[in-house]
C-alpha cells in the first residue's frame, strides 16, 4: 500500500511540476503579438494579391504573389512590384490542357502541372522545358485535379518535382471521392518522366465519399531536416513522405478535441452544391519557419450557424460568415508549444499567410484601399 501511495504522489507531483496537460495550455490572442505592417503597392491591372512566400535573390527579398497562371514579385523594402509574368492562354508559351497547379520555386523559376499530365517550367518569364507524363495510365483513367494549396507542388532536394493530386470528381453522381484512391503523390524527373508514385490510403471511409473538402491537402517542406509533411484538411494525422513513401506518421495534438465531418451536399437535378460542414474543424494552412524551427498549423474552428441555415443561404453569402481560427505552433518533432486564436470578420478573408525571418505575416483582413495591399506582421516569440 505504501508503494502504491508513493507512486500516485509522484504522478501528481510530476503533473504539477511539469506544467500540466495540453488542455491547461493558455490560448493566446494573436492581436497581442502584432509588431508592424508592410504595404504592397498594387498596380492598376492587378485585381487581387495572394502572397505565399518570401524569396531572396542577390541579397534582396521579395514577396511572391501567386495565382494559377501568373506570379508577381514585390520588393520587401519598398513594396513596389519589380517583376511580373503571366502565361498566355494561347500561342507558343501557353500550356497545353489548361493550368491547374503551380509553384514559384525561385524568383526566376515558375513551374506548372495539370490534370492532363503536362509539366511546364518557365525561367525568367520564358518557356524552358515541357513534358507530359502518362497520368491517365498511372491513375487508370480516373479524373484528378492538382492540389492548389501552398506546398503541394515543390522541388525536392534531389532536383525532381513532387506533385500532390486531388482526386475529387465533380461529375461523379455516386460520390466524387473514392476512399480506395492511393496515388496521392508523384515525382516528376525531367530526364526520366515519372520517378515514383505513392501507394497510400487516406484515413477516410465511405461517409466522406461525396465531400470535396476531404481531398484538400496542405504540404510543408522543412529544409533543415530535408523532410516533407502532408496533412489533409479533415484529419489530425500528418504524414512524412520520402520518394513517394510514407516514412513517418504522427497524430498532432491540439488544445481541444477536433471534430471532422463530411460536407453538406444538396442535389437538384444535375446540379450539386457542396458546403463545408459548419460544425467541422478544418486545417487550412501549414508553414515552417527556419529561424525558430517551428511548424505553424492554422485550423478553422466550427461556426455558430446550423446546417439548415447554411444550406438556406446563397453561396456568396456563406463566404461572409465570420470565421474563428486557431494557430497551433509545434517544434520540429511536432510537440505542441503554443496556441493562438484570432477571428476574421464577415467582410474579410485569410488569403496571404507566410513566414519570414521568424515573423508571421497575414493579410489585413479588410483592405481599405484599392491601391495598397496591407500585410500585418506578428512576433509569436514576443513576451
Amino acid at each position: 500500500m505504501v508503494k502504491r501511495w508513493f507512486f500516485s504522489f509522484v504522478i501528481v507531483a510530476c503533473l504539477s511540476a511539469c506544467g500540466g496537460s495540453i488542455q491547461d495550455m493558455a490560448i493566446l490572442n494573436l492581436e497581442d503579438y502584432k509588431v508592424g505592417e508592410m504595404v504592397l503597392h498594387k498596380p492598376a491591372e492587378i485585381q487581387s494579391i495572394r502572397v505565399t512566400k518570401v524569396l531572396e535573390h542577390n541579397g534582396k527579398k521579395y514577396a511572391v504573389s501567386e495565382s494559377i497562371n501568373a506570379y508577381d514579385l514585390y520588393a520587401f523594402e519598398s513594396g513596389l512590384r519589380t517583376f511580373s509574368y503571366r502565361i498566355p492562354l494561347e500561342g507558343q508559351e501557353a500550356m497545353k490542357g489548361g493550368m491547374n497547379g503551380s509553384a514559384v520555386i525561385s524568383p526566376s523559376e515558375f513551374v506548372l502541372f495539370n490534370q492532363s499530365g503536362y509539366f511546364h517550367q518557365y525561367l525568367d518569364g520564358k518557356p524552358n522545358h515541357a513534358q507530359q507524363v502518362p497520368l491517365n495510365e498511372i491513375l487508370n483513367h480516373r479524373f484528378t485535379q492538382v492540389s492548389k494549396q501552398s506546398g503541394n507542388l515543390i522541388k525536392t532536394s534531389t532536383g525532381s518535382y513532387q506533385v500532390i493530386l486531388n482526386p475529387f470528381d465533380f461529375m461523379n453522381s455516386n460520390g466524387g471521392y473514392d476512399p480506395d484512391f492511393r496515388s496521392w503523390l508523384l515525382e516528376i524527373n525531367r530526364e526520366q518522366g515519372v520517378g515514383c508514385v505513392a501507394d497510400f490510403k487516406a484515413p477516410f471511409d465511405e461517409a466522406f465519399k461525396d465531400s470535396q473538402t476531404v481531398t484538400l491537402t496542405n504540404g510543408v517542406y522543412n529544409p533543415d531536416r530535408d523532410e516533407y509533411w502532408l496533412q489533409f484538411a479533415l484529419s489530425d494525422s500528418i504524414y512524412q513522405f520520402k520518394s513517394c513513401q510514407v516514412v513517418q506518421k504522427k497524430l498532432l495534438k491540439s488544445i481541444e478535441n477536433h471534430t471532422y465531418l463530411p460536407d453538406l451536399v444538396q442535389k437538384q437535378g444535375r446540379n450539386t452544391r457542396w458546403n463545408p460542414n459548419p460544425k467541422s474543424h478544418k486545417n487550412v494552412h501549414l508553414l515552417y519557419d527556419e529561424k525558430s524551427q517551428h511548424y505553424f498549423r492554422f485550423v478553422q474552428l466550427p461556426q455558430s450557424i446550423s446546417e439548415e441555415d447554411i444550406l438556406a443561404m446563397d453561396l456568396r453569402e456563406t463566404s461572409k460568415i465570420p470565421k474563428d481560427y486557431q494557430l497551433l505552433v509545434y517544434d520540429e518533432n511536432w510537440k505542441l508549444l503554443k496556441v493562438f486564436q484570432f477571428s476574421v470578420s464577415g467582410g474579410g478573408s485569410l488569403e496571404s499567410v507566410f513566414i519570414d525571418n521568424g515573423l508571421l505575416y497575414l493579410n489585413q483582413f479588410e483592405q481599405e484601399s484599392e491601391d495598397e495591399y496591407v500585410l500585418i506582421s506578428y512576433d509569436l516569440n514576443k513576451m
